[in-house]
């Protein structure tokens, strides 16, 4: 995946391929991510990790669970675009 867009509540969150997260709200924050077992977590400065499980509908579109316990039925969908240079 190039980049992955997902807008959660206020804020958006980019995935670049080598590891670097940037969430863009009503502040600018980067740190990094990694992928494991159907989840992304993230972890920003000397905030503790965070991970959110990632799963797909039948239509192939991909959806983030953004609540500590999958399922809780709070979602966002994720989307795939291209990374542009000037990023």
């Amino acid at each position: 995946m190039d980049y992955v867009d997902t807008v959660i509540g206020d804020r958006a969150q980019f995935f670049f391929p080598e590891g670097r997260y940037v969430v863009h709200g009503r502040a600018r924050s980067e740190g990094r991510y990694r992928v494991s077992d159907g989840r992304i977590c993230t972890q920003v400065g000397d905030y503790s990790e965070n991970c959110f499980h990632v799963f797909s509908d039948t239509s192939g579109r991909f959806f983030v669970d953004h609540l500590p316990a999958p399922g809780d039925g709070e979602v966002s969908e994720v989307r795939f675009v291209p990374v542009l240079e000037a990023r």
